[in-house]
């Protein structure tokens, strides 16, 4: 398993997700990932098994209440 960490300015390669990212607060997003053999053939894909929100420090309760007014 490997940990792929983004971080706002990554984001802005991608557009859309830019501004999410942004809008939300999130400073930090990882993603891990595992290697798994397809269903149907023999290529390896990656899977994402976990994702992790980096507030800046705030908790994800108080930030949603903040974000939600």
């Amino acid at each position: 398993m490997r940990t792929i960490v983004f971080t706002a300015d990554d984001y802005g390669k991608f557009g859309e997700g830019d501004r999410i990212i942004r809008e939300s607060g999130v400073m930090r997003l990882s993603v891990m990932t595992k290697r798994e053999r397809g269903y149907n053939t023999e290529e390896l894909k990656e899977k994402t098994v976990g994702l992790h929100a980096d507030f800046g420090g705030e908790h994800l309760t108080d930030f949603l209440l903040r974000v939600s007014m």
